[in-house]
């Protein structure tokens, strides 16, 4: 548990600086390398899980590599998100939509399907029906990534609940992966909402706390499984 010591106030301290850069001292440069570098600290993190659990014959083996591969992805859609314009804007949706699909594959193995999913599905799925909607008349010629990658988002938030059900996982497992998912996912709609419809007020300050939040919780759930 050394790494959570050292790397999670760190993370907290970089997160800081990240939109400190941003507000007070106006400097897109620092900016960048600190958003980049938080999500990059996150993904530290969870590969210290390696140390506890990463064996290439450990059951949990494939469940940090996907996580922290999805960490990858989110560092290179972070980087490049910041260019905002096409192809970089497309690129980077791809690297997040690369991220969430390495979470929602994960969360797939390591869940169990119940009767609850029907449940969530209905939520989830009308949530992302009214998200499009209300998003649809602003995308002009991005309809269909937008709309690839609400598809990928919602049944990465789907699979990511239904571990809060299934036996796989702990409980302190599933309340991380539940939470830091649907944290990720409220980001994204904030990041859709800026980007779309219309300019929100502290906008970085934002998207920026649930986004490394919702990161930081799903790494965290790579340390707890009942088992070394």
């Amino acid at each position: 548990m050394i790494f959570l010591i050292i790397f999670i106030p760190l993370i907290g301290i970089s997160g800081f600086i990240t939109l400190f850069s941003f507000y007070s001292l106006k400097n897109n440069i620092v900016f960048v390398i600190f958003k980049g570098f938080t999500t990059l600290l996150i993904a530290l993190l969870c590969s210290g899980a390696y140390f506890l659990y990463g064996t290439m014959h450990s059951p949990y083996f494939l469940y940090i590599t996907l996580i922290f591969l999805g960490l990858i992805f989110s560092l290179a859609g972070d980087i490049i998100i910041f260019f905002k314009k096409n192809p970089f804007f497309l690129i980077a949706l791809a690297s997040f939509a690369c991220t969430h699909i390495a979470y929602a594959i994960s969360f797939l193995f390591y869940s169990q399907f119940s009767l609850m999913d029907i449940g969530t599905s209905i939520v989830i799925i009308s949530i992302g029906l009214i998200i499009y909607f209300y998003f649809s008349r602003h995308l002009k010629k991005l309809k269909i990534p937008v709309i690839f990658y609400l598809v990928i988002i919602s049944f990465m938030a789907w699979r990511a609940v239904s571990t809060l059900f299934g036996h796989r996982l702990t409980l302190i497992q599933g309340l991380f992966i539940a939470g830091g998912s649907i944290l990720f996912y409220i980001s994204d709609i904030i990041l859709g909402m800026n980007m779309f419809v219309k300019p929100i007020r502290k906008f970085h300050l934002k998207n920026l706390s649930l986004y490394y939040c919702g990161q930081l919780f799903i790494a965290l759930s790579c340390y707890f499984f009942t088992t070394v």
